[in-house]
């Protein structure tokens, strides 16, 4: 049972004052980053161990160096980017400037940086009255390495938005042609993966330019898938495993018991609404006695149909067992019906009704 929730997500451009740090490859600084992990400490003791013919002071001064790239804090311990860096070796470059960011922003992904471009300042550009204040949701983390979605090996944290002392951050910033998440879920094991997609647009030179994208997949850890179909489905049996429905006359053979079951949206706590949404392959069976006896008999109906032959009342049993067992109908006392009953309901059919009839000796009993 599986469905792909959709939805289109907020796409905008911000254009501030900022301090960005690019990842760059530094091979020494990896090197120092593993021997600190190794000592749970990035000291002058073991700058000095990994890059002997350092001054006491020289490795003083690369231990505040490290600090203040982000790579340990004031007590020496390996932050994230400290322990990214003993893996790949890179680590954030400060620089400062005016950048555009595009940003997504929905409940499933967050916000989320997916681009950043530096912007040539123009010195004669005075136009202060359009900038506004950075929206409240955009916040520096120096920390957080963002990867480009449309500019490969391009990563970056964004350590600070700049501003004057005691002011707003402001900025410039429009909202852009949103882009779209699809959220694949599994039930009920709750196993999911999500992506967005969508295009970034800037101006180049006076010339349009535009990148289509798609993150790489992403997970929500420990999704209560089994809650969510609860509630999106009132019908839903946990216990029985299946929607618990009237018979809907559907009698494929392939997959009498599984439906494709569609709701005009959901809602999923804390990551967002999804409008027309379809829930495939989900399991059903009936809602009560009566309604396995309606879907009995009319699996048993259409086994008939298909016979090539006369069928004897011995035959007609298994072939309802065999349409009853190890379904949900098992579930139920259900029977097949009496020889004449059976007769009786197809009667209308002139070659079933034969089919069924002629095994029967028909005549009355006694007499010469």
């Amino acid at each position: 049972m599986r469905t792909t929730l959709r939805a289109p997500v907020e796409l905008f451009t911000l254009t501030v004052l900022a301090e960005l740090a690019l990842l760059e490859s530094r091979p020494e600084l990896g090197r120092v980053c593993r021997a600190a992990l190794a000592r749970d400490a990035l000291d002058v003791r073991t700058l000095a161990e990994v890059l002997p013919g350092l001054s006491e002071t020289a490795c003083a001064n690369l231990r505040r160096h490290c600090e203040y790239l982000g790579l340990c804090d004031e007590a020496g311990r390996l932050t994230a980017l400290g322990r990214r860096c003993a893996e790949d070796s890179e680590v954030p470059v400060p620089e400062q400037g005016v950048y555009t960011f595009w940003v997504a922003r929905h409940p499933l992904c967050g916000v989320r940086l997916l681009h950043v471009r530096r912007e040539q300042v123009e010195p004669r550009d005075s136009d202060f009255q359009s900038l506004e204040p950075v929206p409240e949701w955009l916040r520096a983390d120096r920390h957080h390495v963002w990867a480009s979605v449309v500019e490969p090996g391009l990563r970056f944290c964004l350590r600070a938005l700049l501003g004057p002392a005691g002011q707003p951050v402001r900025c410039r910033w429009a909202s852009a042609p949103p882009c779209q998440v699809a959220w694949e879920v599994t039930f009920p094991s709750g196993d999911n993966r999500w992506r967005l997609s969508g295009q970034v647009a800037w101006s180049e030179n006076g010339q349009p330019r535009r990148a289509p994208f798609t993150t790489p997949d992403a997970t929500v850890p420990d999704l209560e898938a089994r809650a969510l179909l609860s509630a999106w489905e009132p019908r839903w049996d946990d216990a029985r495993g299946f929607v618990a429905m009237d018979f809907d006359g559907h009698v494929d053979d392939a997959a009498p018991f599984l439906r494709s079951l569609r709701h005009p949206s959901v809602t999923v706590p804390g990551r967002g609404t999804y409008e027309k949404v379809e829930l495939l392959e989900v399991p059903v069976g009936p809602s009560s006695a009566a309604q396995a006896q309606r879907w009995a008999d009319a699996l048993l109906l259409a086994a008939l149909k298909k016979e090539a032959g006369y069928v004897p009342d011995s035959r007609r049993r298994a072939l309802f067992a065999a349409r009853v067992r190890d379904t949900p109908l098992a579930l139920f006392p259900v029977a097949p019906a009496e020889p004449e009953a059976q007769l009786r309901s197809v009667a209308s059919d002139e070659r079933l009704f034969w089919m069924l009839a002629a095994p029967f000796d028909l005549r009355p009993r006694g007499g010469g």
